[in-house]
Protein backbone atom coordinates (compact mmCIF):
# COMPACT_ATOMS: atom_id res chain seq x y z
CA UNK A 1 0.00 0.00 0.00
CA UNK A 2 1.42 3.34 -1.04
CA UNK A 3 1.41 6.21 1.45
CA UNK A 4 0.37 9.60 0.07
CA UNK A 5 2.46 12.71 0.72
CA UNK A 6 -0.26 14.13 3.00
CA UNK A 7 -0.48 10.85 4.92
CA UNK A 8 3.27 10.63 5.47
CA UNK A 9 3.32 14.27 6.65
CA UNK A 10 0.54 13.60 9.16
CA UNK A 11 2.29 10.50 10.50
CA UNK A 12 5.55 12.46 10.76
CA UNK A 13 3.71 15.10 12.83
CA UNK A 14 2.60 12.39 15.28
CA UNK A 15 -0.95 11.79 14.06
CA UNK A 16 -2.58 8.38 13.75
CA UNK A 17 -5.45 7.26 11.51
CA UNK A 18 -8.66 6.61 13.42
CA UNK A 19 -12.41 6.24 13.03
CA UNK A 20 -15.04 7.60 15.44
CA UNK A 21 -17.50 4.91 16.53
CA UNK A 22 -20.90 5.69 18.06
CA UNK A 23 -22.60 3.15 20.32
CA UNK A 24 -26.05 3.22 21.93
CA UNK A 25 -25.12 0.32 24.23
CA UNK A 26 -25.45 1.57 27.81
CA UNK A 27 -22.40 -0.49 28.90
CA UNK A 28 -20.18 1.19 26.31
CA UNK A 29 -18.89 4.71 25.86
CA UNK A 30 -21.14 6.68 23.51
CA UNK A 31 -18.14 7.66 21.35
CA UNK A 32 -14.90 5.74 21.00
CA UNK A 33 -11.97 5.85 18.62
CA UNK A 34 -10.73 2.87 16.69
CA UNK A 35 -7.10 3.66 15.89
CA UNK A 36 -5.32 1.85 13.06
CA UNK A 37 -2.75 -0.54 14.52
CA UNK A 38 -4.17 -0.40 18.07
CA UNK A 39 -6.01 -3.52 19.30
CA UNK A 40 -8.31 -1.71 21.74
CA UNK A 41 -10.74 1.21 21.63
CA UNK A 42 -9.98 4.64 23.03
CA UNK A 43 -12.36 6.75 25.12
CA UNK A 44 -11.68 10.41 24.17
CA UNK A 45 -12.68 12.47 27.23
CA UNK A 46 -12.54 15.75 25.30
CA UNK A 47 -13.99 14.84 21.88
CA UNK A 48 -15.32 18.01 20.25
CA UNK A 49 -19.00 17.91 19.22
CA UNK A 50 -17.98 18.54 15.58
CA UNK A 51 -16.34 15.10 15.54
CA UNK A 52 -19.21 13.19 17.18
CA UNK A 53 -20.22 11.57 13.90
CA UNK A 54 -20.40 7.78 13.52
CA UNK A 55 -17.74 6.41 11.16
CA UNK A 56 -16.04 9.83 10.83
CA UNK A 57 -12.50 9.26 9.53
CA UNK A 58 -9.97 11.37 11.42
CA UNK A 59 -6.33 12.06 12.12
CA UNK A 60 -5.68 12.21 15.85
CA UNK A 61 -2.85 12.71 18.31
CA UNK A 62 -3.60 11.87 21.91
CA UNK A 63 -2.13 11.04 25.29
CA UNK A 64 -3.16 8.29 27.67
CA UNK A 65 -4.77 9.32 30.93
CA UNK A 66 -4.10 7.81 34.33
CA UNK A 67 -7.69 7.50 35.44
CA UNK A 68 -10.25 4.77 35.90
CA UNK A 69 -12.04 3.63 32.75
CA UNK A 70 -15.39 5.36 32.29
CA UNK A 71 -16.80 2.40 30.37
CA UNK A 72 -16.01 -1.17 29.33
CA UNK A 73 -13.52 -1.96 26.55
CA UNK A 74 -12.14 1.57 26.08
CA UNK A 75 -9.05 3.24 27.50
CA UNK A 76 -9.40 6.94 28.44
CA UNK A 77 -7.31 9.41 26.42
CA UNK A 78 -7.06 13.15 26.00
CA UNK A 79 -7.08 14.40 22.43
CA UNK A 80 -4.19 16.75 21.76
CA UNK A 81 -5.08 17.48 18.14
CA UNK A 82 -7.69 16.19 15.73
CA UNK A 83 -8.47 16.73 12.03
CA UNK A 84 -10.95 15.24 9.58
CA UNK A 85 -9.38 12.79 7.14
CA UNK A 86 -10.27 12.75 3.45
Amino acid sequence: MEISKNESEMIEKGFQKAVVIFSENENACPYTLSVEGVDYLLDPVNLDKNFKVNQEKIWVSYRSLRMANRCNKATPVEIIEIEKRK
